[in-house]
């Protein structure tokens, strides 16, 4: 049987969790949070941006509030804004009601409800800001949100800079590379435990149950988790399955996986087949 799993990590390799007497959620430090936003006014300077809005949405098992989460380390669910003025603090507008008060102990910026429209919220604060300008938006608005801004902000220009702001996300701090190395090692952790516990009489859907066990119990969050199975001499699947299946295991089956863990929004990823 070939052993797929990565080698073991080096000696000296990062915990995958913070230490004891650290806060409850792991979050980087106001230095690495004052450098990302000196580099996202920089950025809007640059693009002619007077106020920027940055949307995120909890797809991919939430990691499509990564723009969202670069100003703000809050991973939420719903839709979720952050509104960043060229000076003062950036302000985190969580969609849900009873999701605020854990996204104050998450996130290291002042953090409030967007209430029923976090769109219509978003321009009242622009609109307080200043006169007329340009809003620059970062992320998949809604059109409805876009609709929204447009008929709260007469006079405003509405400008898409999406490609420059993911350009800043590029540049990896020593913190970020730091928060990947502990996503890949649960990714590597994830993998492992899939290796070491999958029998034949298992059901798919019951595999991606071990990998997502792996990573919350390494402290980590759940990202992707594709897998399919197949005979070896009759194979009928050449890629994992995004939506696992109730097909059983059997002997000689290769098993195929694309498989993410995250710390907190910075995955690692392997794809693997098992024999």
């Amino acid at each position: 049987m070939t052993d797929p799993r990565p080698s073991p990590a080096p000696a000296g390799a990062p915990a995958m969790v913070p230490s004891a007497g650290e806060a409850r959620y792991p979050r980087f430090s106001s230095a690495e949070f004052a450098r990302r936003f000196d580099a996202a006014r920089a950025m809007m300077a640059r693009e002619g941006v007077d106020i920027l809005a940055v949307y995120g949405t909890s797809a991919i098992a939430r990691h499509n509030q990564a723009d969202v989460h670069y100003l703000s380390g809050f991973l939420g669910n719903r839709n979720n804004y952050v509104v960043l003025p060229p000076r003062g603090d950036p302000i985190l507008f969580a969609q849900s009601h009873n999701h605020v008060p854990n996204a104050r102990e998450v996130a290291g910026i002042e953090t409030r409800w967007g209430g029923v429209s976090s769109a219509r919220t978003v321009a009242q604060v622009v609109r307080a800001s200043r006169g007329p300008g340009t809003l620059g938006y970062v992320g998949p608005v809604p059109v409805h949100d876009y609709l929204a801004w447009r008929g709260e902000l007469p006079g405003w220009e509405l400008r898409d800079v999406t490609g420059p702001f993911r350009r800043l996300r590029l540049r990896k701090s020593a913190e970020e590379l730091e928060w990947l190395r502990r996503g890949a090692a649960l990714t590597d952790a994830a993998i492992t435990h899939l290796i070491d516990n999958v029998t034949p009489g298992m059901r798919e859907y019951e595999l991606g149950a071990l990998v997502e066990e792996a990573a919350l119990r390494g402290g980590g969050l759940p990202h992707l988790a594709y897998i399919s199975s197949t005979p070896q001499n009759a194979s009928d699947v050449c890629v994992p399955r995004q939506n696992l299946s109730d097909r059983t295991i059997q002997p000689g089956d290769v098993i195929n996986t694309e498989i993410s863990a995250s710390f907190w929004g910075y995955s690692g990823q392997l794809h693997r087949p098992i024999f």
